[in-house]
């Protein structure tokens, strides 16, 4: 298989237990490790490793894709332990294993015939998530246009999608960032609510003397004013918080009016955002 794994374009299988010379057998069935990986804890990682020389073993999976008598069952069971790695990942600091199953996993979604698991639908909103948490919003869009109609319509997908618009005309304050309709969607939901958190910000900053407490509190996004006092000690101290007077901006580097020019390049940069999309 040496041939195979050169070839293979995901890097999910070329640092599998199979490359080393002390690769053990295996110790359960695949669907026990898949079991195993998605209950996770100390035994998920071990499982995830001999899932990846099982999978490096099914020649119906890309880039070979061949027909192989068992094709319909292996590919079946690749997208259940991808998937399932994909849920896992969300559970590590690095968004590299995430990343890396995401890879594997979107060739099989779009190019070979795969029956959909009750996790299909999230883990192709989780790659939107992915998306926006980094601002790729031509990648965001060019992966929206390979999802087939059932994905599209499904909830998890559709509030990606109105995620993303709202977005795209700065509406922070529709932002539902807070109430998510899957937990494994807080890991790139934290990223965006960080990067909206800064935006908003700045533009307060840029824009007000003095708000009130409860008044930013809401506006960044917090559930209580200890976390608002947090935020505050940590990223912005030279904002001078009162609990009763409020919070009065220092106008300093970033104080001040707010820039034409930079908010005209921001909107020239939204409107060609939009006409590549388009």
């Amino acid at each position: 298989k040496r041939g195979r794994t050169d070839s293979f374009p995901f890097s999910f299988f070329q640092h599998a237990s199979c490359h080393r010379p002390t690769c053990a057998p295996m110790s359960q069935s695949p669907e026990a490790l898949i079991k195993t990986l998605k209950a996770g804890g100390p035994n998920a990682a071990p499982a995830l490793e001999q899932l990846k020389v099982v999978l490096l073993g099914f020649d119906s999976l890309p880039p070979l894709s061949l027909p192989t008598p068992n094709a319909r069952a292996e590919i079946s069971l690749a997208v259940s332990a991808l998937e399932a790695g994909c849920l896992y990942s969300l559970s590590l600091p690095s968004t590299t294993l995430f990343d890396t199953c995401t890879s594997a996993l979107f060739p099989i979604y779009t190019t070979l015939p795969y029956t959909p698991t009750a996790d299909t639908p999230t883990v192709h909103a989780l790659l939107l998530l992915r998306h926006l948490s980094t601002n790729d919003l031509p990648l965001f869009h060019s992966t929206l246009l390979t999802y087939p109609p059932p994905i599209l319509s499904h909830p998890h997908v559709a509030y990606c999608v109105s995620l993303e618009r709202q977005l795209m005309v700065g509406s922070y304050g529709s932002l539902s960032l807070t109430s998510l309709p899957h937990p494994s969607f807080e890991t790139f939901a934290s990223d965006l609510r960080d990067a909206a958190r800064e935006n908003v910000a700045d533009a307060m900053e840029a824009s007000y003397e003095s708000l009130s407490v409860d008044t930013m509190k809401d506006l960044l996004m917090f559930s209580s004013v200890e976390e608002l006092m947090a935020y505050v000690q940590d990223g912005r101290p030279d904002w001078d918080v009162d609990p009763v007077a409020g919070v009065k901006f220092v106008q300093g580097e970033r104080g001040g009016r707010a820039e034409g020019m930079s908010m005209v390049g921001r909107c020239l940069g939204y409107a060609e955002e939009v006409e590549r999309i388009v």
